[in-house]
């Protein structure tokens, strides 16, 4: 699949789960309910979302975080 992506140009990025939480939530070492709630709150969600989707979002907020510097 990389070799695909590189073709395309399209750059993969990786981020260590404590890289992800830290930009999220300020606290490298935040539980997956922190994350949530932040989630939540960034987002201005009425609800959290489940966890495999707050996931996701925090890991684009990341890229978004590291892309803006």
């Amino acid at each position: 699949m990389t070799s695909q992506l590189a073709r395309l140009n399209i750059e993969v990025k990786e981020y260590a789960p404590k890289r992800i939480k830290l930009a999220v939530t300020g606290h490298g070492s935040a539980s997956k309910e922190q994350v949530g709630k932040m989630i939540k709150s960034i987002l201005s969600l009425s609800s959290e979302l489940p966890l495999d989707e707050s996931d996701a979002a925090a890991i684009a907020l990341c890229h978004a975080f590291t892309a803006r510097g």
